[in-house]
């Protein structure tokens, strides 16, 4: 029978403690930091794929104009 009055009392006593406020603290610094890198890393991937879809524009600009040469030299 004790041992159901102890653990709720012990997680008010945590709660109280600045232990624990300093453990929530650091919990929610670290998610911040994980928002953060998330984000930044949405934003390479962006950008990655910005620089990717330029060069394959560019090959592909390349390729009409080989073409164009070729239906010429025909």
């Amino acid at each position: 029978m004790e041992s159901y009055w102890i653990c709720p009392l012990l997680v008010l006593r945590q709660y109280r403690s600045r232990q624990f406020i300093s453990a929530m603290q650091r919990l929610a610094q670290c998610e911040f930091a994980y928002n953060e890198l998330e984000r930044s890393l949405h934003q390479y991937r962006s950008r990655n794929s910005a620089i990717e879809l330029k060069g394959n524009l560019n090959k592909i600009e390349e390729l009409k104009r080989k073409i164009e040469e070729l239906e010429t030299a025909l």
